[in-house]
C-alpha cells in the first residue's frame, strides 16, 4: 500500500467522530493500534488534541480524558517508543484490564512553590448530564498521585495508584500531582455532554464541559 494511502487511512481513523466506545471490538482495537504505532507524528497529535482541556488556572494546569480507545493508543505509542512493534490486540486487551470500560478524567496540578501540602488535596469530581441536568455516574474511584519534581513532557497522563509517599529521605518538596476520577463508561451517554465539577469540599475549584461525541 502506498505511503500516502496509509497516512490517509490513519488520519481518517484518528478523526472520524464515532462517539465514545466504552467497549472495544476487534476493528476498534486495530484502529487504536494503527494510530499509536503510526510513524506520522501529526496523526498522533491530531488524535490526542480533543482529549486535552487546557486550563492554566492554578492549581489546575490541564485536564486529560482517557477513554478505552485512547488508552490503547497511548499503550501502543509507549511500546513503539521502546522499539516494540509487536504490540498487538492481545497486548491491547491486557492493557485495558482489569476495567476495560473505564473513562479516566485526569486533573493535572501544579502547586505554589511555598505550598504547605503534605499530599494531593482531596478533590472530588462530579459529572452532571447537560441533557438530564442530573448527576451522572459517580466515579468508581478517585486516585491521587503526588509529584515531587518537574512534569515529564509527553501525551500520556501519569500512571496512577494509591497516594504515594515522599521519596526516601523526604527532602523533595511536593510541587504538584494528579487526581484521576475513574468512571464506568458503560453508564455514560456515548454522545453525551457533561458538566464536570472539581470540588474541594463544598467549594467548586473548577467547572468545565466535556462532549463525548468527538471522542472514541
Amino acid at each position: 500500500m502506498h505511503r500516502f494511502l496509509v497516512t490517509a487511512l490513519l488520519v481518517a481513523a484518528a478523526t472520524r467522530p464515532l462517539a465514545l466506545e466504552s467497549r472495544l471490538n476487534a476493528a476498534s482495537l486495530q484502529d487504536a493500534l494503527g494510530i499509536g504505532q503510526s510513524r506520522v507524528a501529526s496523526v498522533r497529535e491530531r488524535f490526542h488534541r480533543p482529549y486535552r482541556i487546557n486550563v492554566g488556572r492554578g492549581p489546575i494546569d490541564f485536564i486529560e480524558i482517557v477513554t478505552p480507545f485512547r488508552r490503547v493508543v497511548m499503550a501502543a505509542e509507549e511500546q513503539a517508543r521502546l522499539g516494540n512493534r509487536f504490540f498487538g490486540q492481545r497486548e491491547a486487551i491486557a492493557a485495558l484490564a482489569p476495567s476495560p470500560s473505564d473513562v479516566d478524567i485526569v486533573i493535572e496540578l501544579t502547586f505554589h512553590p511555598l505550598n504547605n501540602y503534605v499530599g494531593v488535596p482531596s478533590y472530588d469530581v462530579q459529572l452532571i448530564s447537560r441533557r438530564a441536568r442530573t448527576p451522572a455516574a459517580s466515579p468508581r474511584t478517585i486516585e491521587r498521585m503526588p509529584r515531587f519534581g518537574p512534569r515529564v513532557p509527553g501525551t500520556a497522563p501519569p500512571s496512577t495508584g494509591p497516594q504515594a509517599a515522599n521519596p526516601p529521605g523526604g527532602s523533595l518538596p511536593l510541587v504538584g500531582g494528579s487526581v484521576t476520577a475513574k468512571v464506568d463508561g458503560t453508564r455514560l451517554d456515548p454522545r453525551g455532554v457533561y458538566d464536570v465539577l472539581v470540588l474541594d469540599g463544598r467549594t467548586t475549584v473548577l467547572e468545565f464541559t466535556i462532549d463525548l461525541t468527538p471522542l472514541r
